[in-house]
């Protein structure tokens, strides 16, 4: 599917910019982040956060939310982003996709607020 896409390096300057200044909330930002910091690595890039750029945990936003505990970890239990369109009651699509998962993502932020 990414065969033909541009590099990583050629697109981040955009990213970069959009992401700059803006708190940005990610659906289990751990795991963009380090995906994000391996591209960086893969392209012998840098990895240096977006200047004025906080990102901020929908997932666990959003565990808090929901409330269910976990007393192995001693925090909320996580939910999928699945998950968290059925108990919402969302309709929108979890495709796996970027269009669709960042759409529901937000979805999810404005049930909780």
């Amino acid at each position: 599917m990414v065969v033909d896409a541009p590099r990583w390096s050629d697109v981040w300057p955009n990213v970069e910019s959009a992401l700059a200044g803006r708190a940005v909330g990610i659906y289990n930002a751990d795991f963009d982040l380090r995906i994000m910091k391996q591209s960086h690595a893969h392209n012998q890039m840098r990895w240096i956060k977006p200047s004025g750029t906080t990102f901020f945990d929908i997932m666990k936003l959003y565990a808090q939310f929901y409330g269910k505990w976990n007393p192995q970890n001693k925090n909320y239990r996580w939910q999928s982003l699945d998950k968290a369109r059925a108990q919402c009651g969302l309709t929108l699509p979890n495709a796996h996709r970027a269009l669709d998962d960042t759409l529901l993502t937000r979805a999810v932020l404005h049930y909780v607020a």
